[in-house]
Formats: C-alpha cells, structure tokens, sequence
C-alpha cells in the first residue's frame, strides 16, 4: 500500500512541476523535459498500476510495467503539448 502513495503521488508531483515549469518558461520544451513531464510520471503511473494488480492477482511479471507504460504516456501527452501553447 506504501508503494503504491509513494508511486502515485510522486507522478502527479512529477507531471505538476514539470507542467508548471514549462508554463512559466523556466525550462524549454525538449526532448529532456518530455521524460521528465510525461515519460517518468507514466512510468511511475504504471508502476502503480502493477503494484494494484500484484494486490488483487497475485505477483505480477514485469513486463506489465513496461506493457502499460505507453497507455499512461498516451493520456499526459496532450497536457504537455497543451501547456506549451497557452498564453500566460
């Protein structure tokens, strides 16, 4: 249960700052800051993912992380194309 607040809240705070960040032009858009605001959050998100499917399953492979990492990717990618463009 621990692993799956930690996991879970390090995402969002992860996606939050990096989005805020872009926002308030203290970081360029790149290749850098994608990992940073949409790749490691989305794996963090899978990870939690995994860890809640261990509870109710049992051990799950790892694989699976790797298996829903994109799905998760594919939801915050338009929040950081999004924030790039709006005016503030």
């Amino acid at each position: 249960m621990t692993v799956l607040l930690i996991t879970g809240l390090g995402a969002v705070l992860l996606l939050y700052m990096g989005l805020k960040a872009i926002k308030r032009r203290y970081v360029s858009r790149g290749l850098l800051t994608w990992l940073g605001t949409v790749g490691l959050p989305g794996l963090l998100f899978a990870l939690c993912a995994s860890a809640m499917i261990g509870c109710f399953f049992g051990n799950p492979p790892y694989y699976l992380t790797l298996a829903i990492w994109p799905v998760f990717m594919l939801g915050l990618e338009p929040g950081y194309r999004l924030v790039g463009y709006a005016e503030g």
